[in-house]
């Protein structure tokens, strides 16, 4: 879809609720209706979730819902995610951040491993993968990165 270039108003509401952070099952439910780009949009989403399976093994899964309507054409989206963070130490710990968006056939992973050193020092590894969802079969390969990063905190 190509939108032709203009002025375009944005006028949104926007409904939350927030279950306690305290609760083993937590996260934000919210629904907004608005103006988009000529049209409107309505979005479903649960964000923030937090299922803590253990105390060093913990999910956030989230999932966002929008249903477009524009002079230009019509379409829905999808977006479903999964953080996962397993924590071994205070100072050393895994995360992954898995999702799909049907927007653009993609599903992606980002896994990064975390270890502080010595205070305010860290080392960090980081896997990424973005992969097409629309041909058969597996998933095929759009791009991938291994980034590696050290820091190092001088105090005078």
């Amino acid at each position: 879809m190509t939108l032709p270039v203009g002025g375009y108003a944005f006028n949104e509401v926007r409904l939350n609720y927030n279950f306690g952070p305290q609760r083993p099952l937590s996260g934000q439910v919210q629904f907004e209706l608005g103006e988009f780009y000529g049209g409107r949009r309505a979005t479903l989403s649960a964000s923030r979730g937090r299922v803590q399976v253990n105390p060093q093994l913990m999910l956030e899964p989230g999932i966002t819902l929008n249903s477009v309507t524009t002079p230009y054409g019509d379409f829905t989206s999808t977006l479903l995610s999964t953080r996962t963070t397993y924590t071994m130490t205070p100072r050393q710990g895994v995360s992954a951040l898995f999702q799909y968006n049907s927007a653009n056939n993609s599903l992606s992973t980002n896994i990064r491993y975390r270890w502080e050193y010595i205070p305010g020092s860290d080392f960090f590894v980081v896997l990424t993968d973005n992969r097409d969802t629309l041909p058969r079969g597996f998933p095929e390969l759009r791009d991938r990165a291994l980034i590696v990063k050290l820091t190092r905190l001088l105090r005078f």
